[in-house]
């Protein structure tokens, strides 16, 4: 028979939004939005889920956790040639196993997944790897870019803040 709109939109897949915030563009901001408006219910209203590590499991702040998760698809192994750099060794795969049941619970509602992490910039990021996790979502990559001039002041900004004597 044929297909209406409504048919197409009920065997679509849900959508995995996955910000690419290099360092210096706000991603932090951006990060303690979707945190807020995530523990307000407001990104439910839009059938938005976003993964957040349990506390019990992983204690520290939400919005500094949502990396790991990011961090686990680097490529480059550790400095001990273990887990990726930044990826904590002793944590990877509970952080791993809580991704996979994430997405699975988000596919199986049918919910929508947010995602935003600098580690998403990162030269060494599985792509290959991080596409299978996300095999059942369509998949949209927003990629913030930062003029360089731009960024190189608020980078050099940050530095000198932060009392690097190599920034004078």
């Amino acid at each position: 028979g044929v297909k209406s709109y409504d048919d197409e939109q009920e065997s679509k897949k849900p959508i995995a939004v996955i910000h690419v915030g290099p360092h210096k563009t706000s991603t932090t901001s951006l990060q303690q939005s979707i945190l807020k408006f995530s523990k307000k219910g407001v990104l439910t209203l839009d059938n938005f889920v976003t993964p957040m590590l349990p506390k019990k499991q992983f204690p520290g702040p939400d919005w500094k956790k949502k990396p790991y998760i990011a961090q686990c698809f680097d490529s480059e192994p550790g400095i001990d040639g273990g887990p990726p750099n930044g990826c904590p060794k002793k944590n990877r795969d509970r952080i791993m196993n809580y991704f996979t049941t994430f997405l699975s619970n988000a596919s199986n509602s049918s919910s929508n997944v947010l995602m935003s992490s600098e580690a998403f910039a990162k030269e060494g990021i599985n792509v290959t790897m991080l596409k299978d996790y996300l095999q059942d979502f369509d998949v949209e990559v927003v990629v913030f870019y930062r003029r360089f001039y731009d960024w190189i002041l608020s980078f050099y900004n940050q530095l000198f803040k932060m009392g690097n004597k190599d920034a004078r």
